[in-house]
């Protein structure tokens, strides 16, 4: 039986160590700003009704998510891409997952995962055609230099 989810309360306590160190080396550092962020999305779809406002819970996950994940590139003085931010995101967090308790929750969800990576929603590709139709009636249209997407 899985365990139950942790709490904000409960994520912000088990954060405290590494917040102090990594506060040690530099005054409000990114990644503690990003950890506060997205605490305090979550928080906030805590306080939803889930059964009632499911959508709004979804946002604010997906916003805490895209908090914890997001990068600023300090000489171009923008964001980071998200396709580069999440290899970051991801394979640091494959690092650290010791115990292999986020691959085992792949597996266990695989046909959902693969469903997701399949769907046109989720698909940079279905959504690029979706919403430029004209891409699909003549080739080499929407594209980049030498016709590449």
């Amino acid at each position: 039986m899985p365990a139950a989810p942790l709490t904000v309360q409960e994520l912000r306590e088990r954060w405290q160590p590494h917040k102090a160190r990594l506060d040690g080396r530099r005054s409000s550092h990114p990644t503690s700003v990003r950890f506060h962020r997205a605490c305090s999305w979550l928080e906030e779809a805590e306080r939803l009704d889930a059964e009632r406002q499911a959508d709004q819970i979804l946002l604010h996950q997906w916003i805490a998510f895209n908090a914890l994940y997001g990068q600023w590139d300090l000489n171009l003085h923008e964001p980071v891409g998200d396709r580069p931010s999440w290899q970051v995101f991801l394979s640091r967090i494959l690092e650290l997952d010791a115990t292999g308790h986020l691959v085992a929750l792949l597996q266990e969800n695989r046909r959902l995962v693969l469903a997701m990576c399949i769907d046109n929603y989720f698909s940079p590709r279905g959504r690029r055609q979706k919403h430029n139709p004209v891409s699909q009636e003549k080739p080499g249209c929407g594209r980049g230099r030498g016709g590449r997407p």
